[in-house]
Order: structure tokens, then sequence, then C-alpha cells
């Protein structure tokens, strides 16, 4: 798949890969499933939004037993970057900490980013993943309303599922699950 970029405030983002994910899908190609190092993908992440972390002077910790699986490698760096970006944008007047982290369920892992932002309130908690909603304005916090539609288009494909818990002012947790072809913990 061809990726065409575009500039915009200094950060380069996917025409292709937004289209392509927001659109229904049977799934991954098998040529696209490789077997992946979590770790490594959420290094990536974060090193793709280094700017905005030492701008904010966000800390960031990333469990160091990531599972290994077979999945898209691509995808997850969205889908860790995704809520990363998230916890800095939407940052408390404290500074921004962040932590990722996964557990093994029974078909699934289970991965979280936790934070301490301002939280989303329960009633929006749902729409926050539906295309093009947003709960602010553009003036207040720029963006388009597609990263957590994505994210949730990556998860499915991957088996999963995915979810907020918060509240308003006391940070959010974001979970998502990925189905368990994975290699080892």
């Amino acid at each position: 798949m061809q990726k065409d970029y575009i500039c915009k405030d200094g950060r380069w983002q996917w025409v292709n890969i937004t289209a392509s994910l927001v659109q229904d899908s049977h799934g991954i190609p098998l040529y696209l499933m490789a077997v992946i190092q979590n770790v490594q993908e959420c290094q990536k992440a974060i090193t793709n939004l280094r700017s905005e972390i030492e701008q904010n002077e966000a800390v960031i910790t990333c469990q160091n037993n990531l599972p290994t699986l077979i999945a898209d490698s691509s995808q997850l760096v969205v889908l860790l970057q995704n809520p990363i970006a998230n916890s800095i944008k939407y940052r408390s007047q404290k500074r921004p900490v962040i932590k990722i982290c996964a557990i093994a369920k029974e078909n699934s892992w289970q991965f979280s980013v936790t934070d301490n932002s301002i939280g989303v309130e329960p009633k929006y908690q749902q729409r926050i993943f539906q295309i093009f909603q947003r709960l602010h304005t553009q003036e207040e916090y720029p963006g388009t309303g597609m990263g957590l539609a994505i994210c949730q288009k990556i998860v499915e494909r991957h088996g999963g599922i995915i979810w907020v818990e918060s509240q308003l002012n006391c940070g959010a947790t974001f979970h998502f699950t990925l189905f368990a072809r994975s290699c080892s913990p």
C-alpha cells in the first residue's frame, strides 16, 4: 500500500492508512502479519512523539515485559501512539505521567495506557470512539476526532475490544485487548 503524507504543524499524518482503517474490513492480510515485540512498538510510538513529550516534560513508563504478538507492526504503533498523544494533549495542570502495561487474559492480552489527564466524563466514554466525534472545540484542543475511531478499528482487526475507564479531572485508563496469537510474554 502506498503511503501519502501531509505535513501539518510539523507532524506527518498518514492519509491512506486513515482511510483504510476507518472502512470496514475482513481482517488483516497475512502478508502484513509478523511477530511483533511490543516493547519495540512502544518505543517507536514514544520516539514518534518525542517533540510533544519533551515540550510537556511528560514521564512515560513502558512495562518491560510487554508480550510478543503476531500482528501488524505499523498498526500497533498507531494503537499505542494515539492514547499517549491524547494523554499529553488533554493533560491536566500537572506534568503528564503515562504508564503502559499488559496482562495476560484467558484468550487475549489486555493492554492499558493510564494517565493523569483531564479525563473523560462517563456519559461520553462511548462517543469518543466514534469517527469525527469530539468533546472539545478546535480552539481548546486541535484534532480531527479520528484517532480513537482508528484505534478501535485496529483493535477489532486484531480480534479485540477497546474501552476507557475515567472520571472527569481524575485521569483516564484506555484498555484494549488483542487476540492471543502470542509467541511469549
